[in-house]
């Protein structure tokens, strides 16, 4: 199995174009986040937000995508991190653009990982507890795989953890989970 890195602010391939977890290169769409309300909650954030631009939602997953007037970042956003706090917003990232397929990609707060076969419990549990990772989720069927939640997932936190757990020695591979854009 081929090793790749993880899309992160120094992830990136020589170019420095920064990659996803299969090596596909993505970039940042400016002016453009998405966030994943807490059920209940998605109308009174929708209507905060439209002042600030346009809001698409994809009621499945909770999500809003906002396509703001003006470039803004959204990790230093008050009212989102406040929002966040207060437990009306799970996540809030930038929306990727894939380079090659020109789809939107939403980065969520989980992210995979295969620990190896020899891998201690001990060794999981340390690095688990050493990123904050939570809930995980045991694949049904690849034993060593799991799926983490990571609390508070701001910005590219997620892409961030995934290129740290590829270069530890007990994990096989982490990647982010994404929410991709689907065209027939």
């Amino acid at each position: 199995m081929r090793r790749t890195q993880s899309i992160g602010k120094k992830a990136t391939t020589g170019g420095g174009e920064p990659l996803r977890s299969d090596g596909s290169a993505v970039e940042p769409v400016a002016g453009m986040f998405a966030l994943r309300c807490r059920p209940g909650v998605a109308a009174r954030v929708r209507r905060a937000l439209a002042k600030a631009g346009g809001v698409h939602s994809l009621p499945a997953q909770n999500i809003l995508i906002v396509e703001l007037a003006g470039e803004s970042s959204p990790e230093r956003s008050d009212k989102l991190q406040q929002w966040q706090r207060e437990g009306l917003v799970d996540f809030f990232t930038p929306v990727l653009r894939d380079k090659q397929t020109q789809l939107l990609q939403i980065l969520t707060d989980e992210i995979t990982v295969r620990f190896k076969p020899t891998a201690p419990q001990r060794r999981r549990d340390r690095l688990r507890h050493l990123y904050g990772l939570m809930a995980p989720r045991q694949n049904e069927f690849v034993r060593d795989q799991y799926v983490f939640k990571i609390p508070d997932a701001v910005g590219l936190k997620p892409l961030e953890i995934a290129k740290k757990l590829n270069r530890a020695a007990e994990v096989e591979f982490a990647a982010p989970n994404f929410i991709s854009e689907y065209r027939r």
